[in-house]
C-alpha cells in the first residue's frame, strides 16, 4: 500500500527574479481606498447578473402563465442576450469615453453603475415582458465599466506577475 507525501515546504516557496524587493502586500499597495472600492464596483455587476438569474424563469412566468416553459426560456434567452448584445456595442464607447478629458473613467464608472442600479430595479419592478426587455437593454447600454475597472487596476498597481 502507497502512502501519499505531501509536498515539502518549499516547494510552495515562488523564486523572485529581484531579491531586492519585498513581496507584495495588501499593506504595500497605493491607493488602497481606491482599490477597495474599485473591487465592490466590480462585484456588483455578477452579483447583479446572477441574481437576476436565479428568479427571471419565475418573473418571465409570471408575467404570463398560460406560456408553455420554451417559450419562457426563449424569453430569458432573448433578455440575456439583449444585455449581452448592447454591453458589446457600447463598450468601445465606454472606454472612449472614460479616456476622454471631458468625462473620464470616475464618471463612466458612476453612469455605469447607476445605470446597473436603475436597470435591475426598473427590472425587478417590470410588469411585462416587453418591460422587462427594455430595463435589460438599458443595462447593457448603460455598462462599460468591465474594461474602465480593469484599466483604473492596471494604473494604480504597477507589479506584474
Amino acid at each position: 500500500m502507497q502512502t501519499c507525501r505531501s509536498p515539502s515546504p518549499l516547494a510552495y516557496q515562488t523564486t523572485n527574479n529581484r531579491p531586492d524587493e519585498a513581496p507584495v502586500t495588501w499593506a504595500s499597495l497605493p491607493r488602497r481606498g481606491q482599490l477597495a472600492v474599485l473591487t465592490l464596483a466590480r462585484l456588483t455587476e455578477p452579483l447583479t447578473q446572477t441574481s437576476l438569474n436565479a428568479y427571471l424563469f419565475y418573473q418571465l412566468r409570471s408575467f404570463n402563465p398560460s406560456l408553455s416553459d420554451a417559450a419562457i426560456s426563449s424569453q430569458a434567452g432573448i433578455i440575456q442576450a439583449a444585455f449581452t448584445a448592447a454591453q458589446f456595442i457600447t463598450a468601445v464607447l465606454w472606454g472612449r469615453a472614460a479616456d476622454s478629458e471631458k468625462i473620464g473613467r470616475k464618471r463612466v464608472l458612476l453612469i455605469g453603475l447607476g445605470g446597473t442600479c436603475f436597470s435591475a430595479l426598473g427590472f425587478g419592478f417590470s410588469k411585462t415582458f416587453l418591460q422587462a426587455a427594455i430595463f435589460r437593454t438599458l443595462g447593457g447600454l448603460m455598462n462599460g465599466n468591465v474594461g474602465v475597472m480593469r484599466t483604473m487596476i492596471a494604473e494604480i498597481v504597477r507589479e506584474k506577475k
